[in-house]
């Protein structure tokens, strides 16, 4: 259980600082995908992945579009101080997984697919958000191999605000993303 809303039904995934369940809000019977991040640095360091961790749910609540994940709420555990976004459940797999299991996309499929995506990060770029971490591992494919199969962006955990300084979650000489 978590902060007393969220019931934990399983593993989803795991990223670099974060873990990733299924589970249902208990209220409102609604399946959510829950990202928990995990603190394992100094008070300094896990603060920092807190604020950065809390920008994400922020900056990607802000993103209302078919091709990016929605954001539904955003705390912290009580028992750890772990901050927790729950986020729309997707059903399918990411790009990479796809890349790798049946090889490149044809060219009419990957426009099909690109489109909605390059749609959804204008309107992050017209709201001054840059992702700064694209990549297929980021990108989820949603109902694969069927005609209403998207592909939707996921992960605003390192983007920035426009050339906003106190937006920018890295310092200098300090690298994030891949």
């Amino acid at each position: 259980m978590i902060d007393g809303r969220y019931r934990i039904l399983g593993p989803l995934g795991q990223g670099g600082f974060a873990k990733v369940y299924r589970a249902e809000h208990i209220t409102l019977q609604r399946p959510v995908a829950l990202k928990v991040l995990e603190l394992g640095g100094s008070p300094l360091e896990n603060q920092k992945f807190r604020e950065r961790f809390q920008r994400e749910a922020q900056i990607a609540a802000r993103l209302e579009h078919p091709h990016v994940v929605r954001i539904y709420d955003h705390g912290f555990v009580p028992s750890t101080a772990q901050p927790y976004i729950a986020m729309e459940l997707l059903r399918g797999h990411d790009l990479e997984e796809e890349l790798s299991t049946h090889g490149v996309l044809g060219p009419h499929r990957a426009m099909r697919l690109f489109d909605g995506v390059l749609d959804a990060l204008a309107m992050a770029h017209d709201q001054g958000i840059v992702h700064k971490d694209l990549k297929p591992s980021n990108l989820f494919l949603v109902d694969p191999g069927t005609p209403q199969e998207r592909l939707v962006v996921l992960d605003y955990g390192i983007a920035r605000l426009g050339d906003d300084p106190s937006s920018k979650l890295t310092q200098t000489n300090q690298f994030s993303g891949t």
